[in-house]
């Protein structure tokens, strides 16, 4: 069985660094904050609608044809972030282009402590 996690992933150059920063960046900001995902209906739409729920947020979601252009897009800045697995957004991460700021999850994962 393989288990894949999900996270919430924003430009490298966002001004938060944790999910407690990007919120009160976003509070600030008076507008729906914009979250892509690989289409309507998926497991990242969903971790949208619930993030916005759980944090009394307003979002908006956008829907893409695949995820490589809602990470496109939350590296250029046109969007504010995005959920999605967290295995092909390693090297993303890694390289400096994304920063990984929460796994969707009720407890940090072994692998990555500092998240």
């Amino acid at each position: 069985m393989t288990v894949s996690a999900s996270a919430l992933f924003i430009a490298a150059t966002h001004p938060a660094n944790d999910v407690k920063e990007f919120l009160a960046w976003a509070r600030a900001q008076n507008r729906p904050m914009r979250f892509g995902s690989a289409g309507t209906g998926g497991v990242s739409h969903i971790w949208i609608e619930l993030f916005g729920t759980a944090t009394k947020m307003e979002t908006m979601h956008i829907p893409y044809k695949g995820v490589s252009q809602a990470t496109t897009d939350v590296i250029g800045g046109q969007i504010d972030g995005q959920f999605s697995d967290v295995a092909p957004h390693i090297p993303l991460v890694k390289g400096g282009r994304l920063k990984m700021i929460g796994l969707v999850g009720p407890q940090r994962n072994p692998a990555l402590p500092n998240i």
